[in-house]
């Protein structure tokens, strides 16, 4: 896998990375987690900027306004070409000197929710049912009997 620049049209500040993570609240938040994001809840709007194995370790995941937009471009003096994939599904490749521009589109999607979804409080209790958020877990060593000497 090549390395690349990252360059956000905005702030003009130029990155370099080998592997990240673009994701939507709503959308590839199990890899997003896993590779050290965070949790945002669905109704925030923001696209989620998570590096993986960056090379500088000062710079972290990051919460972007969904206006931003993103050019990634393989520098020519790249020693590889670079492949990007979309959902898992989709790859192909950027050879040196191509970029490629990513912001979220202005066309919104429905879907279906669960009718006793209640927004903000499921969401909440969801993620503490399935991740054990914020409780302390039981230590094997507590619940057993300790055994004379």
């Amino acid at each position: 896998m090549g390395s690349f620049c990252l360059r956000f049209l905005r702030m003009g500040i130029v990155l370099s990375y080998c592997r990240i993570i673009l994701a939507t609240p709503c959308g590839s938040t199990a890899y997003n987690m896993a590779a050290g994001g965070p949790l945002v809840h669905p109704s925030v709007p923001a696209l989620l900027f998570t590096p993986i194995c960056p090379f500088s370790l000062s710079f972290r995941p990051l919460v972007l306004p969904t206006d931003v937009q993103l050019l990634f471009k393989v520098p020519l003096e790249a020693r590889c070409t670079v492949f990007v994939g979309v959902d898992g599904h989709t790859r192909f490749e950027l050879k040196k000197g191509e970029g490629l521009e990513v912001r979220v589109s202005k066309y919104l999607i429905s879907y279906v929710t669960i009718s006793n979804f209640s927004g903000v409080t499921s969401w909440y209790k969801n993620v503490k049912k399935r991740l054990n958020w914020n409780e302390k877990p039981i230590k094997e060593c507590e619940a057993l009997v300790e055994a004379p000497y």
